[in-house]
């Protein structure tokens, strides 16, 4: 079997092989120089850019470090990409070939074939060997006038490379000769939190620095807030406008212009003061001062509540006089505060407390709320018993070291203890009385808590006053009905009564006040009364029957000209007289509406008109109910008084059955019931008269029975005074009684005066 043997392979010329290879060190060369001069470039741009925007800007430690960051993944990026991915790519022969055949067309692809033919046999047996040698000959004959320099464009690697040197140069340059600078710079790219030098130095007070660095104040919400900023005068720029420049949290942004307050003299003041208040802040936000080329930057503004009071109850212990439990109140603007009272307040607040401030006492009291208590937001008070009206401030100030807008106010008005007030009056007693009286005394004692005693006190001319107590005692109540007797009877024997001496009376009362030595003792007006005989007191009352008498006949009077007032009211048509000349006068004068104006329609052929007889007929009327009304009254008043007559007799222990039936039954009790049925009855009739005044079919009816009523009425009227004239004729045959008793006890006198004188006579003899 014959056997076939493989072509030798070709290889690459050694010339060839040598120039490829020079090839591919220029060409990792240039790639290297102009990676590497890019990446100069993009430092040495990213340098000066850097130092621009920090020296304008001056930007925060965190954008600085993103800035840094982002510079060094740029070159990271450039150094792979231009550099190493370019410097250490696989360069082959056959592209190497390609290249220098692109170049140098002279090859005319000899060396394309020599190359890859040499690189890959698999290829070169199809071919001729004698042809591929010669190939490879030519190909090496016309490598002797390739100059590798021309394949390469060295323009763009000479442009980035004087770039990337000016840069360089440039950064140098700016090193050595603003070495301050630079070094600044160098600390600033270091993260250092110092600004750059300025000619102008701007100081925010009131902005201090927390843990993380931040500059912030705490403002109340809806308060104001006074932004001071101050230009530093020994440097050498001192700023007309300072900006302050404003953030929202809401992202809106804003710039206002500071108030320059006068002109500071750098001679004299240390600083130039500029001015700016924020009104009602509401919302937080943050800000920049800008002034000359200094800025201070991020302060910011944060909006709390104020601290309130939420919450306020007195715990009121009371004194042991008031006989009350312990209470707690809830507090209000203005408290009641019963005097002696121990208060305890206690108090819950929105926010934790710092400190509180309590004044309008003596002295102030400051409560400090250490910071590690869990209840800082409640607080207790004690206030020693108050004797006067105070009024309390309570300042609060907070965590946020917020205090509040105006202190909280607590007026507590202490409520002394007043005396018992005694309103009490004499019943059945007038200003005189007799030896035998009994004084009875009516009314109310009261006290704003508890009435403890009460009693009489009595004194008889100028004797020493006594106390009588009353019975029973009120028993610690807060108000007593007093219906109490002073009995004369039952004086001691040195107080019997006598006539012609005065008794004065007072009631008072005690309460349970303990918290001084002084008692609190109420009292009644003095009553003085004037001790008479019965004789005498009798007179005295009779006088008084006699005046009620008269005004109960002026009175019968009234009655009976309504009578008769009422009697000249006519319902007749076209009647006249209503309008009679005499009883005009009697009735008052027509007003001038009364009077009808010629021509009028309504005038009747005696030339009177029905409006003006209208009018008069109701004027008539009304005089008529005013007058029953008077009388009434005046009725009721007669009957008081003679029931005031009457109970003196009792009191003074001087009725009898003759007495109370005289006075009682026959003109007391009948005057009752004429003013108070008889009248009122009337009234009823002159108002139904009233109403039907201009109804000439209920009218008449109307007045009939008011004319009717008042009859009634003068005859129980006339009855009553027929009583009152027996009474007067039965106190007349009393009255010549006693003037006979006083004639019988003159001449017994007279007659034992004679046998006195008669006897001395003899005895003399």
């Amino acid at each position: 079997m014959a056997t076939h043997k493989s072509k030798p392979a070709p290889t690459i010329p050694r010339d060839i092989e040598a120039m490829l290879r020079s090839l591919r060190r220029r060409i990792r060369f240039y790639v290297c120089t102009d990676g590497l001069a890019v990446l100069l470039i993009a430092l040495g741009l990213a340098f000066w850019i850097g130092l621009a925007i920090d020296w304008t800007f001056e930007p925060s430690t965190t954008v600085r470090r993103i800035a840094l960051a982002t510079v060094l993944m740029l070159a990271a990026w450039i150094a792979f990409h231009f550099i190493l991915r370019r410097t250490f790519a696989r360069l082959a022969n056959t592209s190497l070939a390609v290249i220098l055949e692109r170049y140098f067309p002279h090859f005319q692809d000899s060396l394309v074939t020599a190359v890859e033919m040499a690189e890959q046999p698999c290829h070169a047996d199809p071919f001729n060997r004698q042809m591929l040698d010669d190939t490879g000959r030519e190909a090496l004959d016309k490598s002797a006038d390739v100059q590798l320099q021309e394949v390469f464009n060295w323009h763009p690697l000479l442009r980035n490379t004087v770039l990337a040197a000016a840069l360089i140069v440039s950064i140098l340059g700016f090193a050595l000769n603003s070495r301050q600078t630079f070094g600044f710079w160098v600390q600033r790219m270091a993260m250092s939190k110092e600004l750059w030098p300025r000619t102008t130095r701007l100081v925010v007070d009131g902005f201090p620095p927390d843990a993380e660095g931040v500059r912030s104040v705490k403002v109340a919400r809806d308060a104001s807030l006074d932004i001071v900023v101050k230009a530093d005068t020994r440097k050498e720029h001192i700023p007309d406008v300072v900006e302050l420049r404003y953030r929202l949290v809401d992202g809106s942004r804003g710039r206002d212009t500071m108030t320059r307050i006068g002109r500071a003299n750098p001679a004299r003041d240390p600083f130039q003061l500029y001015r700016f208040t924020f009104e009602n802040v509401a919302t937080p936000l943050s800000f920049d001062v800008v002034g000359g080329d200094d800025r201070v930057e991020d302060l910011r503004i944060a909006v709390v509540e104020r601290p309130q009071i939420t919450e306020m109850t007195l715990h009121c212990v009371y004194p042991a006089y008031l006989q009350r439990p312990d209470q707690a109140l809830t507090a209000s603007g203005a408290m009641q505060i019963p005097e002696g009272t121990r208060l305890s307040i206690r108090g819950l607040t929105n926010k934790p407390l710092v400190r509180m401030e309590i004044s309008g006492l003596e002295s102030s009291h400051v409560i400090e709320l250490a910071d590690d208590r869990s209840d800082r937001q409640q607080f207790e008070f004690d206030i020693p018993p108050l004797s006067a009206d105070v009024v309390l401030f309570f300042s609060l100030l907070d965590d946020d070291g917020i205090t509040t807008l105006e202190p909280y106010r607590l007026a507590l008005s202490v409520t002394p203890d007043a005396a018992p007030l005694v309103a009490v009056r004499l019943q059945g007693v007038g200003t005189a009385i007799t030896p035998d009286a009994r004084i009875r005394v009516i009314g109310k004692i009261t006290d704003d808590h508890t009435v403890d005693q009460t009693w009489f006190l009595y004194q008889i001319g100028e004797s020493t006053p006594r106390r009588k107590d009353f019975q029973p005692q009120p028993g610690r109540q807060a108000t007593f009905r007093a219906e109490q007797v002073l009995d004369a009877r039952e004086f001691s024997s040195e107080d019997k009564l006598q006539p012609k001496q005065r008794l004065s009376i007072i009631v008072q009362a005690l309460d349970t006040y303990d918290l001084s030595d002084s008692s609190h003792v109420g009292a009644s007006p003095r009553f003085v009364l004037d001790v008479v005989s019965p004789e005498q007191l009798r007179i005295l009352l009779q006088r008084r029957e006699l005046l009620l008498r008269q005004r109960f006949e002026a009175i019968y009077g009234d009655v009976t000209d309504t009578r008769d007032l009422m009697a000249r009211i006519d319902f007749r048509i076209g009647s006249n007289s209503d309008l009679d000349s005499r009883e005009s006068d009697a009735d008052g004068p027509t007003s001038d509406a009364d009077v009808a104006e010629p021509g009028d329609a309504s005038v009747d052929r005696s030339g009177i008109s029905d409006q003006r007889v209208l009018a008069r007929r109701n004027l008539r009327i009304t005089h008529a109910l005013q007058s029953v009304e008077r009388s009434a009254y005046e009725t009721l008043g007669v009957a008081a008084g003679f029931d005031d007559i009457y109970d003196e007799l009792v009191n003074n222990r001087l009725d009898t059955e003759e007495l109370k039936i005289r006075l009682k039954d026959s003109i007391a009790e009948p005057l009752k019931h004429v003013g108070g049925q008889s009248l009122a009855t009337l009234k009823n009739k002159v108002r139904e008269l009233q109403s039907a005044a201009d109804d000439l079919s209920t009218g008449p009816a109307a007045l009939i029975g008011a004319v009717g009523q008042a009859d009634t009425v003068l005859v129980e009227i006339k009855d009553i005074l027929d009583k009152m004239l027996e009474l007067e004729s039965y106190n007349e045959v009393l009255e010549l009684l006693r003037d006979i008793v006083e004639d019988q006890d003159e001449l017994n006198d007279r007659t034992q005066q004679l046998r006195r004188q008669k006897l001395r006579e003899l005895l003399e003899e």
